[in-house]
């Protein structure tokens, strides 16, 4: 089938050659626009890539966070803890009667929603020494 087949042929010879020119000139202007568009998206994708490889890698020692201290605003910090993550961190340490509630990154897996691979993840950041309590000065005159 040709397209002469979809088109009524009284149709097409009703037209002038002026229209005709005309609608072929706004066919190639549309493919020529699409095709701008195209190379355009492609472009800007192919310069993201280039820029995001210019960077230069910043060897960043992580900030370490005690999840048995860390408030919401800390864990949240963490790679992957949102602030319901954080919230049911929270809930679970205050449900624990002996001693912290996390002394490795594995005890993290205790959480909804942690796994082997998210405590992994979380290693590098997480700290469990106990922070000394401030001391309270009572000898001031």
């Amino acid at each position: 089938m040709t397209d002469a087949d979809f088109i009524p042929h009284d149709a097409v010879s009703s037209r002038s050659d002026q229209e005709r020119k005309q609608l072929w000139l706004r066919g190639c202007v549309g493919v020529g626009v699409l095709g701008l568009m195209a190379v355009l998206m492609v472009s800007v994708n192919m310069y993201r890539v280039y820029r995001a490889h210019q960077r230069p890698m910043l060897d960043v020692t992580p900030e370490r966070i005690n999840p048995n201290t860390a408030s919401v605003a800390g864990l949240v910090r963490l790679p992957g803890i949102g602030r319901a993550r954080a919230m049911d961190i929270i809930d679970y340490r205050k449900h624990q009667q002996d001693g912290p509630a996390f002394q490795s990154p594995q005890d993290m897996e205790n959480i909804r929603g942690i796994g082997p691979k998210t405590a992994e993840k979380l290693a590098p950041w997480l700290t469990f020494e106990e922070e000394p309590e401030p001391r309270i000065n009572t000898n001031e005159h």
